[in-house]
């Protein structure tokens, strides 16, 4: 069982190193990709069972917004 960190870090930076793609991926900064969601709450402080129940607000894509709540 992972904790919700490493299982951030799973999808995001380490998954990035695994395509050989940090350069491009896998976390936030100036001049890599800005591919990123926004929840509605943080997933390393809700209960662990709860994690799934977390709405996405907003889907950014290549800095670019392809979904939004309510629009």
């Amino acid at each position: 069982q992972l904790t919700p960190y490493e299982g951030l870090k799973a999808i995001t930076i380490n998954a990035a190193y695994q395509h050989k793609q940090e350069d491009l991926k896998g976390s936030i900064k100036v001049g890599k990709l800005a591919d990123f969601v926004i929840l509605g709450e943080n997933p390393l402080t809700v209960d662990s069972d709860k994690i799934k129940d977390i709405p996405v607000l907003e889907t950014i894509k290549e800095g670019k917004t392809i979904y939004k709540k309510g629009k």
